[in-house]
C-alpha cells in the first residue's frame, strides 16, 4: 500500500487544488457570469461527449489497466501506444456513422425543451475526439503509476481554461458559437499536454509489435475490450441519464440548477478517484498472481477509508449547505437543488462504502457477470428517472440515484461474497456510521453564528475536529491512524529544527 498512499496523497493534493479552483468557478464565477440555461447547456453538452467518448474508446481504458502487466516487460511496451492511437480512431468513425443515422431522432428529443442543445448537438462529436485521447493518455500514465501530472492537467489546467472562456463570454469578447468552440479547444490543449508528458516517460512508436505477447492474451484483450464496451455503455448511460432526462423533459435552466447541486457533491469523490486510479492496477496484479489475501485487504481498506473520507465530506457539506447558497451569486435560484445535494451525496456514499467491488469483478475471471449487473442498473436507473423526474423534478433524479446505486452495489457485494468469500463491511464500518450519525444530529444543535462565512468556518471547525478526534480515538481505520502518526512525527521533527 506504500505506493498507493504516496501517489494518492500527491494526487489528492492536486485534486483538491483543482477543487478549490473549480469551487471558485462553479460557486461564484459561473453563477455570476452565466445564466442557468447556459450552465445547463454546458453540462448536457459535456456529458453527451463523455458518453460518446466511452463508446469511441471501445473499452480500451479498462483494457489498458487489466492487461498492462503483460506489456510492461518491454521498454516500448510492444507498441502499445499504437493500439492507443489507432483503435479509438476506428471507434470514433463507427460512432460518427451511427450518430449520422440517428441524428434527427436525437435532435427531436431535445428541440422542444432544450433547443439550444439541439442546435449545437453536432459539436459533441468534435469534443468527443479530443476528450477520447485526453482520457487514454491519462490512463496510460496511470498504468505507469504516474497520476500527478495528468491530474494537474485535468483538475487545474482544464479548469483554469474554463474560467478564461466563461469570463470572455461574460465580457462579450466572444459570442456563443465561439464559446462552444472554446470548450472543444480546452480539451484539445489538455490532450496534447498529456501526450507530451507521456512521451517523456516512454518511447512512443506507432508500430505495433505483439509477437512477444501470448496469442491467448491477445485474444483475451480483444474479447475484453468488446465486453467492457458493452458494459460501459450501460454504466455511462446510468451516470448521465438524469441530466439527459431533465434537459429533454423540463428545460436547460433546471439542468443548470441540477448541475450546480451535482458539482457540490463531487468533492466527495476526489480522494476516491485518485485512490481507485492507483488501486486498480494493484487489483489487476493481485488477480494475475492469484493473491487473494492482498485482494481481501484492498477490498476492506478501500471500503472503510472511502467511507470515512466520503462521509466526513458529506457531513461538512450538508452542515453548511445553507451557507453555501447564501454566499453563492444568485444562490436563491440554485437553492432549489438543496435536497438534490443530500440525495446525490448519499448515493455516492453508498458507492464508496462498498469499496473496490467493481474493480475486483471487472479484473477477474468473473468479469462477464458485469453484463447482468449493468443491465439491472441501467433498467432500474432509467425506469426510476422516467417515473420520478416528471413527479418530483430534480429531487426525483436524486431519489433514483440512491435506490439504483444502493441496490446495485449491494448485489455486487453479495456476488463477491458468494464467489470468493470476501466482504468489505465490518465492525469499523459500524463505528464510522455511529460517528457520522452523532455528528449529523449535533449539527442541528449548533446555532447560526452571525454571518454565513463565519458560521461556515466555526461550524466546520467544530464538526471536523470532533470527527477527527473520535475516528482516531476509536481507531476506526488503521491507515488513517498510521497517517496521522506519520504526520505528527514529521511535524515534531520540523518544529525541533
Amino acid at each position: 500500500m506504500g505506493v498507493v498512499v504516496r501517489q494518492s496523497i500527491k494526487g489528492t493534493i492536486v485534486s483538491y487544488l483543482g477543487v478549490f479552483i473549480g469551487y471558485i468557478n462553479l460557486m461564484f464565477i459561473t453563477p455570476y457570469c452565466l445564466p442557468p440555461d447556459i450552465i445547463g447547456f454546458s453540462k448536457v453538452f459535456t456529458d453527451a461527449a463523455v458518453l460518446f467518448t466511452f463508446i469511441a474508446q471501445m473499452g480500451l481504458t479498462s483494457a489498458l489497466v487489466r492487461f498492462f502487466p503483460y506489456f510492461s516487460s518491454d521498454r516500448s511496451h510492444y507498441g502499445l501506444f499504437g493500439i492507443v492511437v489507432f483503435v479509438p480512431i476506428v471507434g470514433f468513425l463507427l460512432l460518427s456513422g451511427v450518430t449520422f443515422v440517428f441524428y434527427q431522432p436525437i435532435i427531436q428529443l431535445f428541440e422542444v425543451n432544450s433547443p439550444l442543445f439541439a442546435r449545437h448537438f453536432g459539436y459533441v462529436l468534435i469534443l468527443t475526439f479530443f476528450m477520447m485521447y485526453l482520457n487514454l493518455f491519462e490512463v496510460y500514465s496511470n498504468c505507469l503509476y504516474r497520476v500527478v501530472v495528468p491530474k494537474i492537467v485535468r483538475e487545474i489546467v482544464l479548469r483554469l481554461l474554463n474560467i478564461v472562456v466563461i469570463i470572455l463570454f461574460y465580457l462579450k469578447i466572444i459570442d456563443f458559437k465561439v464559446f462552444v468552440w472554446s470548450i472543444v479547444l480546452m480539451y484539445a490543449i489538455s490532450a496534447l499536454l498529456n501526450l507530451y508528458y507521456l512521451s517523456r516517460m516512454v518511447p512512443l512508436s506507432l508500430k505495433i509489435d505483439l509477437k512477444q505477447i501470448p496469442p491467448k492474451v491477445r485474444r483475451d484483450f480483444v474479447y475484453y475490450i468488446l465486453f467492457v464496451l458493452f458494459v460501459g455503455i450501460g454504466s455511462n448511460i446510468v451516470s448521465k441519464i438524469d441530466v439527459f432526462m431533465i434537459s429533454s423533459s423540463i428545460n436547460l435552466k433546471t439542468t443548470g440548477i441540477f448541475s450546480i447541486a451535482f458539482y457540490i457533491t463531487t468533492i466527495m469523490e476526489i480522494p476516491s478517484r485518485v485512490f481507485m486510479q492507483i488501486v486498480n492496477p494493484l487489483v489487476a496484479k493481485a488477480w494475475k498472481e492469484n493473491d487473494m489475501t492482498t485482494l481481501a485487504t484492498l477490498y476492506k481498506k478501500s471500503s472503510i477509508n472511502q467511507f470515512l473520507v466520503g462521509g466526513g465530506i458529506l457531513l461538512l457539506v450538508w452542515a453548511n449547505i445553507d451557507n453555501i447558497f447564501a454566499l453563492m451569486p444568485n444562490g436563491h435560484i440554485y437553492q432549489a437543488g438543496k435536497y438534490v445535494v443530500l440525495l446525490l451525496g448519499i448515493a455516492k456514499l453508498l458507492d464508496m462504502v462498498t469499496g473496490v467491488n467493481w474493480y475486483i469483478i471487472v479484473n477477474s475471471r468473473f468479469y462477464y457477470f458485469q453484463i447482468f449487473f449493468v443491465v439491472y442498473l441501467t433498467f432500474v436507473s432509467v425506469s426510476l428517472n422516467a417515473w420520478l423526474i416528471p413527479r418530483y423534478g430534480i429531487n426525483g433524479a436524486g431519489i433514483a440515484s440512491v435506490v439504483a446505486l444502493g441496490s446495485y452495489n449491494f448485489l455486487l457485494m453479495l456476488f463477491l461474497k458468494y464467489k470468493i468469500d470476501i466482504w468489505p463491511l465490518g465492525y469499523p464500518t459500524l463505528k464510522a456510521t455511529v460517528v457520522l450519525a452523532i455528528l449529523f444530529l449535533l449539527n442541528y444543535f449548533i446555532p447560526f453564528i452571525l454571518h454565513p462565512l463565519l458560521d461556515a468556518v466555526i461550524r466546520t471547525g467544530i464538526l471536523a475536529g470532533i470527527f477527527a478526534m473520535i475516528v482516531l480515538q476509536w481507531r476506526v481505520s488503521e491507515d488513517v491512524n498510521q497517517l496521522a502518526t506519520n504526520l505528527w512525527m514529521k511535524a515534531r521533527t520540523f518544529l525541533k529544527k
